[in-house]
């Protein structure tokens, strides 16, 4: 009889592990998926603003800076020298960058 409920107990606790490591999976799946989503939409966003710049025949300079410990580990983001101002995308923000920080 206590060999019964052991095994009955112990089939609940792994069900309910069961269950909460499927919900996290489940979770984790859509994080990751909404994460790509936002990306893509941010790089076509990107790609839109870089062919509309050489439609209007405006020179621009690209700069990847990568800061990191090695090319597979750190953060990279993009410097653009557009009609004599410099501007940093890093990540969704896009912010003029000081000439003298530059100098």
């Amino acid at each position: 009889m206590i060999a019964k409920a052991f095994e009955s107990e112990k089939t609940v606790a792994v069900k309910n592990l069961t269950e909460a490591k499927e919900r996290q999976t489940y979770e984790e799946k859509a994080t990751l998926t909404a994460w790509i989503d936002k990306a893509s939409a941010q790089k076509d966003n990107i790609e839109l603003k870089i062919k509309y710049l050489k439609s209007q025949e405006v020179p621009y300079y690209p700069s990847l800076v990568h800061q990191g410990n090695s090319a597979i580990f750190g953060h990279y983001k993009l410097c653009l020298l557009l009609s004599d101002e410099w501007y940093e995308f890093n990540d969704k923000h896009v912010s003029k960058i000081n000439k003298a920080a530059i100098d």
